[in-house]
């Protein structure tokens, strides 16, 4: 009979694949080759990727008092979308590292970490960047440059990514300075390095930046109504593309009312206009970069439905349903809603003691590890989901 140490690595590892975070952090204790195996960070990006593939993942909300996503109330929720976890469709109670720190909407995410930071109330000024990942409870603390330490009037976004040149994740930092005719400044680090280079500056205005980026590229929209990038690996700007040509010449539809962002490794637009008879509209480039692949998921008219606005935020399923994030009319109240995109049904997921308003955020579990051996207490199960 084999016994662990004398199976083929390329076995060993496909067998890792499969088990679930919880598992591979037990195992991994079992031999030095297997916890080599499972901090390696081509594992971990294997790893991942198999979960993005089997579409496991994971929403967190951010409840709030109001539906202004500055009156929050420090309450936080995580709901399992995976259908082999213990907590499949149910809300937890979830502690964020130390009071001093707030979940931080500037986070462009990609390997499932959570962004937190000291910004202040007016959230110009970026403090210190706390990286926590909720599948392990680990969080790294990671103070930004010094040349742009505690500046007024700076929006700064960060992010990690794989480069997949060197096989590690690096943390990258995008800044503006703002009043300044200086095009935002690009910085990177090694992820556990606190070592900051700047790689360059992005020739465009990107304060439109979405939260998720595919491959270490981050997107956005111009307010000319075109699709630009920047490359954090290359480090360098990508290809511009157009948006559907319908919304060119209507100057109903600004760029502020539109979105970028991935579903799975897709790109998409999401149109929401403000007035109450317009549409909300999702599109989806099939394949990247060829403007003609553009396909509109739904077209749904406000006076039609019960939503003021729809988000997506990820698929659900190998149909392509899709996890939407809706707001609803004259209640204001957020909810978690699928969208069958064959025929535009919309389904409320029902969800007892959920926070009336609550912004979301997706990720999918990652075995990133900072290395700091801080890690966050236990969470604790709050409710069952129904849908």
């Amino acid at each position: 009979m084999a016994t662990p140490a004398s199976l083929p690595e390329d076995i060993i590892i496909n067998i890792l694949l499969k088990l679930s975070l919880k598992s591979i952090a037990q195992f991994k204790c079992v031999a030095k080759p297997w916890y080599e195996m499972v901090k390696n960070p081509k594992f971990i990006k294997m790893h991942r990727q198999r979960d993005v593939r089997n579409y496991k993942f994971s929403v967190l909300l951010e409840s709030s008092k109001t539906n202004s996503y500055y009156d929050k109330d420090g309450c936080h929720y995580t709901i399992d979308f995976d259908v082999t976890s213990s907590t499949y469709h149910m809300a937890v109670q979830t502690y964020l590292p130390r009071n001093m720190f707030v979940l931080d909407s500037q986070l462009i995410d990609s390997c499932g970490l959570i962004g937190l930071s000291t910004r202040n109330p007016d959230r110009d000024i970026l403090g210190m960047i706390c990286l926590w990942n909720p599948s392990t409870q680990e969080y790294l603390n990671v103070p930004t440059p010094t040349s742009i330490r505690g500046k007024s009037k700076t929006l700064s976004q960060y992010g990690v990514c794989y480069d997949w040149k060197i096989h590690d994740y690096k943390l990258f930092l995008i800044v503006t300075k703002r009043y300044d005719e200086i095009f935002p400044e690009v910085w990177v680090s090694r992820l556990g390095s606190n070592i900051w280079k700047r790689i360059g500056n992005v020739p465009y205005d990107h304060s439109h930046v979405p939260d998720k980026n595919i491959y270490g590229i981050v997107h956005w929209i111009k307010h000319t109504k075109v699709i630009v990038s920047y490359d954090i690996v290359e480090e360098r700007t990508r290809d511009e593309f157009q948006i559907p040509s319908c919304y060119l010449d209507d100057e109903w539809y600004s760029f502020y009312r539109m979105d970028v962002g991935f579903l799975g490794e897709d790109l998409y637009l999401s149109v929401n206009i403000i007035w109450y008879d317009c549409n909300i509209d999702l599109w989806v480039m099939k394949d990247y970069g060829v403007i003609d692949s553009w396909t509109k998921i739904f077209s749904i008219s406000k006076t039609s439905t019960n939503f003021r606005s729809l988000r997506p935020l990820h698929y659900l399923n190998k149909d392509c349903d899709i996890l939407l994030h809706g707001n609803v009319k004259y209640s204001y109240e957020d909810v978690l809603v699928s969208c069958d995109p064959k025929n535009g049904r919309l389904k409320t997921f029902d969800i007892p003691c959920k926070p009336k308003h609550f912004y979301p955020t997706t990720f999918v579990g990652s075995l990133v590890s900072f290395k700091s051996a801080e890690f966050v207490e236990a969470t604790k199960t709050i409710s069952k989901v129904d849908i």
